[in-house]
């Protein structure tokens, strides 16, 4: 596994079990160093496998803060059909 797919596991992990987000695709960077997700709630999560000397790897308000969807089944079901 790759240093920025290890990121994105660890990220999504935190923000889905910790913080019960609902993410949506990742986005890559063009060069491949970079990529950020959306939760369905609109806050996001980042991961960046070359940070400069004063920022971090993995940032975002869906780290910080919890999902304030309501209903989850609906939004998971919605999500899971954006997939198919």
């Amino acid at each position: 596994m790759d240093k920025l797919t290890s990121l994105k596991v660890s990220a999504a992990k935190s923000a889905i079990l910790d913080r019960e987000h609902i993410l949506g695709d990742w986005k890559d960077s063009v060069d491949g160093t970079a990529s950020t997700c959306k939760c369905a709630c609109g806050v996001w999560v980042t991961v960046n496998t070359k940070p400069l000397p004063n920022d971090i790897e993995i940032g975002g308000s869906a780290l910080a803060i919890n999902c304030t969807i309501g209903d989850k089944d609906a939004a998971w079901a919605a999500a899971y059909e954006e997939t198919i």
